[in-house]
C-alpha cells in the first residue's frame, strides 16, 4: 500500500475544513509524466484525497476521476489529450471552493497541473499547496 504524508499547518487544516463543509476542493496532481508511472499517480491521488477526506477535507481528485477512465474507458492517447482533460473537469474547477495543489513528484513541472492553476487564477479562486511527503522522497520535486 503507498504511503504519503500529508502536512498541514493546524489553521489551515481548520480553513480547509471549513470551506468545504457545503463544498469541496478540487484536488491538483501531475499524472501524464509521473516519474511512477500513471498508475501510481492514480494510487497516490488517491492516498492524499482519502487522507484529505478522513480529516474531513471533501475534495475531488481528479486523477482518481480520469484514470479509470482513460485506462478502463478505452481512450486512445490521441483522443485523451490535455484539452480534452482540461474541458472535460472544467465544470468541476468551477463548481470547486477552490483548488488544492498535491505536491507529489513532478508537480511543478507538470501541464496539466500548471494550467489548472492558472485557470483557478483567472477565476479569483483560493489556491492550496499540499505538502506530502513519501516513501521515496528523493524523486524529483
Amino acid at each position: 500500500m503507498a504511503e504519503v504524508t500529508l502536512n498541514i499547518a493546524p489553521e489551515v487544516l481548520l480553513d480547509l475544513v471549513e470551506k468545504s463543509k457545503n463544498s469541496y476542493w478540487y484536488l491538483a496532481s501531475p499524472y501524464t509524466r509521473y516519474s511512477r508511472g500513471h498508475h501510481q499517480a492514480f494510487v497516490d491521488a488517491s492516498v492524499v484525497s482519502v487522507d484529505l477526506l478522513r480529516l474531513g477535507v471533501r475534495n475531488l481528485p481528479a486523477i482518481s476521476l480520469g484514470h479509470p477512465l482513460q485506462t478502463h474507458g478505452v481512450l486512445s492517447w490521441d483522443e485523451a489529450t490535455h484539452e480534452f482533460w482540461f474541458n472535460y473537469y472544467k465544470p468541476f474547477m468551477r463548481a470547486s471552493c477552490g483548488m488544492i495543489i498535491a505536491k507529489l513528484p513532478g508537480w511543478s513541472k507538470s501541464k496539466g497541473v500548471i494550467r489548472e492553476m492558472r485557470y483557478f487564477s483567472e477565476m479569483g479562486k483560493e489556491q492550496v499547496y499540499l505538502e506530502c511527503y513519501d516513501y521515496d522522497s528523493e524523486d524529483e520535486e
